[in-house]
């Protein structure tokens, strides 16, 4: 609408000043030798635009002719380029379906059209690698490097390359340098990460574990348990030196990162007890006891005071007790060593609390001792222990991937990965292979076991 009232009202304009024109009492004479001309002042502006008009229409037809060549040319070019594009995109798509000879093909004529452009570059390593041609993929992967803006691919590749024929060493310094490109990269912290703990670069990886959780490669949670471990794992290392205060203090980082995580409380105890430090072995014990009870927490308390007598444990333990006494773990603490103590009374107070609640195999195994104690019938005591057989696992460490039950804790899996062995409640069915736990678990306390506990080879195996 805006359109044709513009047309309308400039045509008027065109035809009012035209008709202005014509009108005007003027006229032009042109004189020459032997001829004079005469016009009127509309003739010969007319006459003037029409010229105009033809050397413009000239002056195209000369420009066109003169850049012909130039023009045809570039044509070509960009049908050139249009069909390497094509090649290109459609190698991309054979490649992803896994098509290595289509793709190969296309490739060289994307190649041959558009030169080593990064993404035929990129096409030239996919299609390699599909075929099966490892070398000339890393080839390709390599020129990819000299390109700013597709060197996180080439390392990609490399490290992918690097992983997969076990060049453990190729493919970490690969890992730091794609790490060092782009820390944001979710692939490069990951692999860089992974890389590192299987070297047992504890101090190194603890640089990469605080990006794991930003990237959304581990829960906050998870972070900082990774965190603990590798601290510890770097104080069992500082132990085998027998730089011991060392070791304490790594031992403190890990549960500042990890309250709670055993097998730091642990060594850091024993590495306590060894330096003299009773009260801060007790106090780590204490303070992992409130956030986690653990039969192993129990244990290494006991062994803090050898050849103890079981009544003056079990009044010892009272400080355990204050620090988490509706734990399924207290209790049972408590009324082994009652019952090693000879209070009967007590122990039954206790396990009979502790049935109340999710009672493990465990709890049955401690009431058979504790009816054959009090001279309870075979047939008493049986039945306890057929309820040991029927109650639910009591925790172990258990692989997070598989599900299998290990004997101690680790800090990779049975499938490789680290940080994957927790304590839990294991499957039913996994726990019935295994061997039942004996009842009494803080008997042995003798003062040869303290000192073992100590020594670096020791605290590793307890960890």
């Amino acid at each position: 609408m805006i359109r044709a009232i513009v047309f309308v009202l400039t045509a008027s304009l065109v035809a009012s000043g035209a008709s202005w024109l014509v009108d005007l009492p003027f006229e032009v004479a042109v004189f020459g030798r032997g001829f004079e001309l005469r016009t009127s002042l509309a003739v010969a502006v007319a006459a003037i635009l029409l010229l105009a008009l033809l050397l413009l229409l000239l002056f195209e037809l000369y420009r066109a002719l003169a850049t012909a060549p130039r023009r045809f040319a570039r044509y070509r070019q960009q049908r050139r380029l249009a069909r390497g594009y094509r090649s290109l995109g459609e190698g991309l798509l054979a490649a992803a379906a896994g098509n290595a000879e289509e793709a190969r093909a296309l490739a060289r004529e994307a190649r041959r059209t558009l030169g080593e452009a990064p993404t035929v570059l990129l096409l030239e390593a996919q299609a390699a690698q599909l075929a099966g041609d490892e070398r000339a993929a890393a080839q390709g992967f390599e020129r990819l490097l000299a390109f700013p803006e597709s060197e996180l691919v080439g390392l990609k590749g490399l490290l992918s390359q690097a992983m997969r024929s076990g060049e453990h060493e190729r493919a970490l310094e690969l890992a730091r340098r794609a790490y060092r490109r782009a820390p944001e990269a979710s692939w490069a912290a990951s692999a860089l990460f992974e890389l590192l703990t299987g070297a047992r670069r504890w101090t190194e990886a603890l640089a990469v574990v605080d990006r794991l959780a930003p990237l959304g490669l581990a829960t906050v949670d998870e972070g900082a348990r990774y965190r603990g471990i590798l601290h510890h794992l770097r104080a069992l290392d500082l132990a085998a030196e027998t730089r011991w205060m060392d070791a304490l203090k790594e031992e403190r980082k890990a549960l500042r990162a990890a309250p709670g995580f055993v097998p730091a409380a642990i060594t850091a105890a024993r590495i306590a007890h060894r330096l003299g430090r009773e009260r801060e072995a007790r106090r780590v014990l204490e303070e992992a006891w409130a956030v986690a009870p653990h039969p192993e927490l129990a244990r290494t308390y006991a062994d803090l005071v050898p050849q103890e007598r079981p009544a003056d444990r079990l009044k010892r333990f009272e400080r355990l007790r204050a620090r988490n006494p509706e734990h399924l773990e207290t209790r049972l603490a408590l009324a082994e060593l009652a019952l090693l103590a000879g209070r009967l009374d007590a122990a039954r107070t206790l396990l009979q609390a502790a049935a109340q609640g999710d009672a493990t195999a465990r709890a049955y195994r401690l009431m058979a001792e504790l009816e054959r104690a009090a001279g309870a019938s075979a047939s008493v005591v049986q039945s306890w222990l057929a309820k040991a057989g029927e109650a639910p696992p009591d925790p172990a460490w258990v692989c997070e991937d598989t599900g299998e039950i290990l004997p101690e804790w680790r800090p990779f899996s049975t499938s490789g990965r680290f940080g994957a062995v927790l304590w839990r409640v294991p499957p039913k069915v996994s726990a019935l292979a295994l061997a039942p736990r004996p009842p009494f678990l803080l008997v042995d306390s003798r003062p040869e076991a303290s000192e073992a506990s100590a020594r670096p080879e020791a605290a590793e195996a307890a960890a």
